[in-house]
């Protein structure tokens, strides 16, 4: 008679728990890691940067349209191929005659922004200087970098407009801050 043959029901009994268990451990394990990319997917923030311009003025749009918190790791503004250190630079670079009346917004590096939030970054009130800022629009790139809270990171900028998958967000060549007061 074989060893198996002999054994005791209760020894059937627990060897049978011990791979039910088995069977349900590994079911949940299955069901978190569905869950957590289900929430990675759903949970997904969406960066965007764009120029517009109506009646109130012409500027750059910037802000977080999808449905996850999304952290700033990087914000760069470029003229001409050359990053710059802040907007009131920027339309020095652009060369406009006077220094111009406009609004900002600097986004910091680890700022959170929540979904479905989109600031005007750089504003110019209507009048001749954004009507000047709209000619000059395709000598400025903005580009920025940021991250979900599943610390996946993608990069957009003004141009493409569409998030690319990074692995970690490039450091800046010049930090992009506020302007001097």
């Amino acid at each position: 008679m074989s060893q198996t043959a002999r054994w005791q029901p209760q020894m059937w009994i627990s060897l049978s728990s011990a791979l039910i268990a088995l069977c349900a451990l590994t079911f949940a394990i299955y069901q978190s890691l569905l869950q957590r990319q289900f929430l990675r997917l759903s949970v997904r923030p969406h960066m965007i940067i764009s120029f517009n311009y109506d009646n109130d003025g012409a500027g750059f749009m910037f802000g977080n349209t999808g449905m996850g918190y999304g952290t700033i790791k990087t914000f760069e503004v470029l003229v001409d191929g050359r990053p710059q250190p802040n907007w009131q630079e920027v339309c020095r670079t652009l060369g406009f005659a006077s220094s111009p009346a406009f609004e900002f917004l600097v986004p910091y590096p680890e700022e959170v922004l929540k979904p479905d939030s989109v600031h005007r970054s750089f504003w110019m009130p209507y009048g001749p200087e954004a009507e000047e800022l709209k000619l000059k629009k395709e000598r400025i790139f903005v580009k920025v970098c940021y991250c979900s809270v599943f610390d996946e990171c993608w990069k957009v900028d003004s141009r493409s407009g569409l998030p690319e998958r990074v692995n970690q967000c490039p450091k800046p060549d010049i930090a992009f801050t506020a302007p001097p007061l």
